[in-house]
């Protein structure tokens, strides 16, 4: 798989890539699976990046599933503490357990990312999330210039 991004600020390529929801976990599995590049270079992860650049992500389909999991980008939440009790979190097997109201999911993807959960529960093809007509999406970002297009997107699909 091929994604491509066009830098908007400028810091190293490891934090942009946190920076527009990927996961600490998803950069380690690149590293060993996939490979970077900026403006058709190969990159590693502290190569700073500039606005106007463009970051190629390449990996392949197989190693799909073990690059992106579920809790994947629980690892930014918890590294950088900003939540410090992880006792607050269930697993994806708990909350199906659940009444729907009991339950809140917090996830990535409001800038329209194509493997955040939030696009992949928009797409349907989330593995073990799916919306119900009552459910409420709250998106608790501003867009990064020149992701309009995939935001809508991901909200018309909502």
């Amino acid at each position: 798989m091929k994604l491509e991004y066009v830098v908007t600020e400028a810091m190293l390529l490891k934090e942009y890539l946190i920076h527009i929801g990927l996961s600490r976990a998803f950069c380690r599995k690149l590293k060993l699976y996939g490979k970077m590049q900026i403006n058709g270079n190969d990159a590693k992860n502290y190569f700073p990046v500039k606005p106007g650049d463009t970051i190629t992500l390449e990996y392949s389909e197989a190693e799909n599933d073990e690059i992106i999991a579920v809790n994947g980008n629980l690892d930014i939440i918890f590294e950088d503490e900003y939540i410090n009790h992880k006792d607050i979190f269930i697993s994806p097997e708990e909350a199906n357990r659940l009444k729907p109201n009991e339950v809140c999911l917090l996830c990535t993807g409001s800038q329209g990312e194509p493997l955040a959960a939030l696009s992949r529960i928009a797409n349907g093809t989330h593995k073990q999330i799916k919306l119900q007509p009552n459910d409420i999406v709250v998106f608790s970002s501003s867009p990064i210039p020149g992701n309009a297009l995939s935001i809508s997107r991901t909200i018309n699909k909502l």
